[in-house]
């Protein structure tokens, strides 16, 4: 979600770590980002995402909060 948003403003982002969950998802992520004022865009970003999507890949929910540290 980071990544794509990074991306769309014309920034990289770096997955630095992913571990999976035990159902399926991600557990944990760590991405860098290099860019001016990255941290000034995502720190107000805390908390979990939660994304739950249908089987045809469309999301039905959005929980979006993050961690910037």
């Amino acid at each position: 979600m980071y990544t794509k948003w990074a991306k769309r403003l014309g920034y990289k982002g770096r997955v630095i770590e992913k571990r999976p969950s035990t159902n399926g998802g991600i557990k944990l992520a760590t991405i860098e980002f290099e860019f001016e004022f990255a941290y000034g865009y995502l720190s107000g970003e805390t908390g979990v995402h939660n994304i739950i999507s249908s089987q045809n890949g469309f999301a039905l929910h959005l929980d979006a909060l993050g961690t910037a540290n």
